[in-house]
């Protein structure tokens, strides 16, 4: 009985000794979700901090731009446009695995907003990941089938693949769906110039600049069309009707010199060559346009050095690499008449390699595949004259 009771009293010492201690413990402090005050605040600074990004990003300050899109996503991790953002400068910047990163985590703060489905497509579209792209775009058309930039993705696919015939149905789809929207009629433009189609692209541009009046944008696009077309005359009449409104535009003021020089008024071309030079000194195109005006008049060396200065300013420029393949051209040409096969071989061959670097998305790619199959025809029947007359070249 006694060894009974005394196992009780240290049963019951020890119970009373555990409520003792779980009464006196520390409570563990409650980790309570923000307040609404608190997400207010958070949410403002987040979005104080996106403006600033967006000023940044206006004057081209991207890793200033960065700093504050990524401070606005601490402040609030929900913020939808400031992941969008921040995968846009990456992307820029060609960090493409890091804009992936932002973007699919865009996606999946929201999949019902389409933007994160067209940031994706493009950087896929950017990397020819084709059959990726147009599955994001295809999506995005299904939950917004009014968002007319996922179709100018469409397009672009279909333009960059091949599918040519594809590309220009969804063009024409757009402008029945999307009837006032200018950046269509632009990029179909872009395509129909590409394609060589000058005359289908004046006949569409006519009425839409009737329609669109006051838009110069439009108005550039038709001009550079008629002057394609060697429609000068009509060309003049947009360019002027341009530079009434806008004096100092540059592409109008060039693209006028340009005309006055195939009309052989030299001395207008020059006023206004001049004039672009005041204009933007420093400007690759201007270089470039008076290369042309220089190979216009025959003073073939002048031409060669103003490309070339363009080309040093702007290295990838597919109108300074048109224009430097076409004076290498005449000058093989030349070459050739006066006999100097070896020479002119040459010198195609430098044509060749000008008009290969032209970018496939380029409005000047098709012309630039004419001009090397033009270039390949004359070096093969150089190779064989000179084979004839015991000589080789490379």
């Amino acid at each position: 009985m006694k060894k009974k009771i005394s196992w009780f009293l240290i049963f019951t010492i020890e119970l009373l000794f555990i409520s003792v201690f779980l009464v006196c413990a520390p409570t563990p402090p409650t980790v309570k979700p923000p307040s609404v005050p608190d997400r207010e605040e958070q949410r403002r600074r987040a979005e104080q901090s996106y403006s600033l990004g967006a000023e940044y990003f206006k004057q081209r300050e991207y890793d200033k731009a960065l700093e504050k899109f990524l401070a606005a996503i601490e402040s609030d991790s929900t913020f939808y446009e400031a992941f969008i953002a921040a995968g846009n400068i990456y992307k820029l910047k060609r960090d493409f695995g890091e804009a992936e990163v932002y973007f699919r985590k865009a996606l999946n703060l929201d999949k019902k907003k389409v933007k994160g489905y067209e940031a994706l497509a493009d950087l896929y579209l950017s990397g020819k990941k084709y059959q990726a792209a147009e599955s994001l775009y295809l999506m995005g058309i299904q939950l917004d089938s009014t968002f007319s930039e996922l179709y100018l993705g469409l397009s672009q696919i279909y333009t960059e693949s091949g599918d040519k015939r594809k590309s220009d149905s969804l063009y024409k789809r757009m402008l029945v769906l999307f009837p006032d929207d200018i950046g269509i009629y632009r990029a179909y433009g872009d395509f129909l110039l590409r394609e060589q189609r000058y005359k289908e692209a004046r006949e569409m541009f006519r009425p839409c600049c009737q329609k669109f009046p006051e838009y110069v944008a439009l108005r550039e696009k038709y001009a550079e069309i008629l002057f394609n077309l060697k429609e000068y005359d009509s060309a003049l009449v947009q360019l002027n009707f341009i530079l009434e409104k806008e004096p100092d535009n540059l592409s109008a003021t060039l693209r006028r010199a340009d005309v006055y020089a195939r009309k052989k008024n030299f001395n207008r071309a020059k006023e206004d060559l001049a004039k672009a030079k005041r204009l933007a000194p420093d400007d690759a195109r201007v270089f470039v346009h008076n290369a042309d005006f220089y190979q216009t008049i025959g003073d073939l060396s002048k031409a060669e050095e103003e490309v070339k200065s363009a080309l040093r300013i702007e290295p990838d420029l597919d109108i300074a690499l048109i224009v430097y393949g076409d004076i290498l051209k005449t000058r093989a040409g030349n070459a050739y008449k006066a006999k100097r096969k070896e020479d002119a071989y040459y010198l195609y061959k430098a044509s060749f390699a000008q008009y290969e670097k032209v970018p496939s998305k380029s409005l000047y790619y098709n012309y630039a595949l004419v001009e090397m199959k033009r270039c390949k025809t004359f070096m093969d029947k150089i190779k064989e004259e000179l084979w004839f007359e015991g000589k080789r070249v490379e």
